[in-house]
């Protein structure tokens, strides 16, 4: 099978879409699914020559669920994975800052879906909504960074071309 960076943000991005339906009563399985996300999501813009300065919560190694939020974490993770092993027709499209600020909003913006699933389905006084709240600004202003400038909207050859990272995995 062979899948693209893009494939797999957008296969993030529907699955983020699914999990704002669902409903998971199971607060500290929502929460470590939640930690593992915040993780691979760190991880990833780590690979986008980005960062975050929010922590996770969490030190230790998180197992996620098998539910929306969990499945999530994993997409994110790997498409970090594979740009961790991009080739280097791939490596060079990290070299176009335009690129590189749309995938980074993109992963933020995907990340704050599943940041908004937590806070659907936990309590205000569960342990780390405080954190989650410190995140959740982050990840707005990433997401809204789109590096389009002021003259006006960025034309269509220069939207989100992330189909140049191609990799088989």
């Amino acid at each position: 099978m062979r899948a693209t960076y893009e494939d797999l943000l957008c296969t993030a991005r529907r699955i983020a879409v699914g999990a704002l339906r669902g409903i998971y009563p199971n607060e500290s399985e929502v929460m470590a699914d939640w930690n593992g996300l915040l993780a691979a999501t760190k991880n990833h813009m780590r690979w986008l020559r980005g960062g975050m300065r929010t922590e996770p919560k969490a030190l230790d190694p998180v197992v996620c669920s098998g539910n929306g939020l969990g499945r999530l974490a994993q997409a994110i993770g790997a498409a970090a994975d594979l740009l961790a092993v991009q080739d280097s027709g791939a490596a060079a499209a990290l070299d176009v800052r335009e690129d590189l600020v749309a995938a980074r909003a993109e992963v933020a913006s995907i990340a704050l879906m599943g940041a908004r699933v937590v806070v659907r389905n936990t309590r205000a006084r569960t342990p780390g909504r405080t954190h989650l709240t410190v995140v959740m600004k982050e990840l707005e202003q990433g997401s809204s960074s789109s590096g389009r400038s002021r003259r006006g909207p960025t034309p269509p050859h220069r939207e989100l071309r992330l189909s140049y990272w191609a990799h088989s995995v």
